[in-house]
């Protein structure tokens, strides 16, 4: 991306360094443990988190995604990765500079790779879910 932001993928490994929505310490929010123990859960299923990482000012945005038959949303996507979340912008300075195109990007590309049919998400307008204006504005149906 550029010198003070990185696109990191997400691991097992490395989930408990990075958190999870901005959360890092599970002592003080215990909802973060049993989201890293469901990612661990569902990690050899395909589920990635992908986190965009500022040295300047931290957690700043994620992109979460998983094979479709594993959505936890009431869609048929399988064959397509499922978008389940992404944002970016704790800071206003984060948004508007197309690190969700970037992290959409990836996911498309990953869905290629694994000669998937595409990616799919439910949109709407409000908080914790993403508006279609972005995909529109990728040329994405």
């Amino acid at each position: 991306m550029t010198n003070d932001i990185d696109i990191i993928d997400l691991t097992p490994e490395n989930i408990a360094d990075y958190g999870v929505c901005g959360y890092k310490d599970v002592k003080k929010h215990p909802e973060l443990k049993r989201k890293i123990d469901w990612f661990c859960r569902y990690y050899p299923k395909g589920l990635r988190i992908k986190v965009l990482f500022s040295k300047s000012g931290g957690y700043q945005g994620m992109l979460e995604y998983l094979p479709g038959e594993f959505a936890h949303r009431p869609v048929d996507a399988r064959g397509y990765l499922f978008i389940h979340c992404i944002f970016v912008g704790f800071r206003n300075e984060f948004k508007g500079k197309g690190y969700a195109s970037a992290m959409i990007d990836a996911c498309i590309d990953e869905a290629r790779r694994a000669g998937m049919d595409g990616v799919a998400v439910v949109t709407r307008e409000g908080p914790f879910m993403v508006g279609k204006d972005i995909f529109i504005k990728k040329g994405l149906p």
